[in-house]
Parts: C-alpha cells; sequence; structure tokens
C-alpha cells in the first residue's frame, strides 16, 4: 500500500493544475513545456509525470491522466518506490490483445486494418525482435556500437509497417 501525504498531493494539485481532475496528455504536454516554473522541484515532478504518461505508460491522448499518477507523483518517495514496471507491462500487454482483435457486440472480432497503436512500452519488444531475429534487425534497424543497456544500442531511421514485415516473412521465412 502506498501512503502519501495529503498536504503534499493538494498543494501541487492546486498550485500547478488548478485543482483540475481531467487533465489529458496534450496539456500535461503544453504544461511542461510552456511553464516556467519557480521551484524547481515542481519542475522534476511535472517532467516525471510527463515521461510517465508518454513514455512508461504512452497513454492515449485523449485519455484523462488518473488523479491517482497526479498524486503519485506530489510525494517523490512514494513515486519512486511505486511498481511502474509492472504497470507498463500489463499496459503493453493489453494494448497488444487489443491491437489485434477489436472489441464488437460482446465479441472479439479480428483487426484487418494495417495500422494500429500500442501502448505502454512496446519498444522493448521491437527491440528484442531486432536482437531475437537477425533479418528483422538488419531490415528495419541499424546497429549501432553494443551499449548498455541493448535498447541503446539499435537506431530506427523510419517507421515501420505491418506490410513491411509480411514482406521480410514471405521472403526470408523468418516468421
Amino acid at each position: 500500500m502506498y501512503y502519501l501525504q495529503i498536504s503534499k498531493r493538494n498543494e501541487l494539485r492546486t498550485r500547478l493544475l488548478d485543482d483540475r481532475s481531467d487533465l489529458k496528455p496534450p496539456e500535461l504536454e503544453r504544461l511542461f513545456k510552456d511553464t516556467l516554473f519557480v521551484d524547481d522541484w515542481d519542475a522534476v515532478r511535472i517532467a516525471l509525470l510527463y515521461f510517465l504518461v508518454h513514455g512508461v505508460l504512452g497513454m492515449d491522448p485523449k485519455v484523462q491522466i488518473k488523479k491517482k499518477f497526479i498524486d503519485l507523483v506530489a510525494d517523490l518517495d512514494v513515486f519512486n518506490s511505486y511498481p511502474w514496471g509492472i504497470l507498463s507491462y500489463k499496459e503493453t500487454i493489453n494494448s497488444f490483445h487489443n491491437a489485434f482483435q477489436l472489441r464488437g457486440r460482446g465479441r472479439a472480432v479480428k483487426n484487418i486494418s494495417q495500422y494500429y497503436d500500442l501502448k505502454g512500452f512496446p519498444l522493448v519488444f521491437q527491440v528484442w525482435g531486432f536482437e531475437a531475429i537477425p533479418d528483422f534487425g538488419n531490415q528495419f534497424a541499424d546497429r549501432l556500437e553494443t551499449r548498455c543497456p541493448r535498447i541503446l544500442g539499435w537506431h530506427t531511421p523510419r517507421y515501420m509497417k505491418l506490410t513491411d514485415m509480411k514482406i521480410v516473412k514471405e521472403r526470408k521465412q523468418i516468421c
């Protein structure tokens, strides 16, 4: 259980967010970029919330940021001890499930579109694919010098499309 000091979370919401509970990722981005912070720790808190929303969770821009996340960032000790990896993993796996099937009238319907949005942190799976299937990595990315962590050892010069992966599959029979 994570306990927050009520004064800390209320103070942050009041001072920086005007007690708003309907904040969405694009509005957070504007706040992050356009605010001249008087207190450096407020800047750190908003930067952490920005990274959480846009990086770790990859939230949909139309969805409201959970009040819980705003409250957690108000207390840095609590925020830093929260299990973000588990939450990010769950969001990513749910996103993969939803990318390949659409919900329709109470049943799962296969997604036949060439486009889908992935939430969470799918970059990890992309880099895993580059590492595990060398032809895939050679086709879609440039290998940089080996770094630690490995995710920094790849550069993708362009966006990948589902049709690109089908071409590689037909040509190389790698999947």
